[in-house]
């Protein structure tokens, strides 16, 4: 079985490792069990594979891979967004504390174009 899943929790049981997932396309809960230490970030889905044991009625994991290039990637952006909307933060707040001069002339400039 695939999944696009998230692994929200991990607890040992007996000799394994007990991970609990969300599968991101039906949203159900559900584990799986593995004999060792899984590496995985938190915070980043993956596409899932377990295999489902008759004989114990349990899934047990085959394989969970994570695009890390793609969260570092959405890293970068984050940053350079979050720049960019500092600096236009900090312009409106210039252009807001600005006083403006209004000549009579452009005034009746102003008022012509409305």
């Amino acid at each position: 079985m695939e999944y696009l899943a998230k692994i929200t929790g991990e607890q040992k049981e007996g000799n394994f490792l007990k991970y609990d997932f969300v599968d991101l396309n039906t949203g159900n809960e559900d584990y799986f069990y593995h004999s060792q230490k899984l590496n995985y970030i938190s915070i980043l889905a993956g596409r899932l594979k377990l295999r489902w044991d008759e004989e114990q009625r349990v899934n047990f994991w085959q394989s969970f891979e994570q695009d890390i290039n793609s969260y570092v990637e959405g890293i970068k952006l984050e940053k350079v967004l979050n720049q960019r909307l500092d600096k236009s933060n900090r312009v409106i707040e210039e252009l807001a504390n600005k006083k403006i001069k209004l000549t009579l002339q452009r005034l009746s400039e102003l008022e012509q174009t409305w």
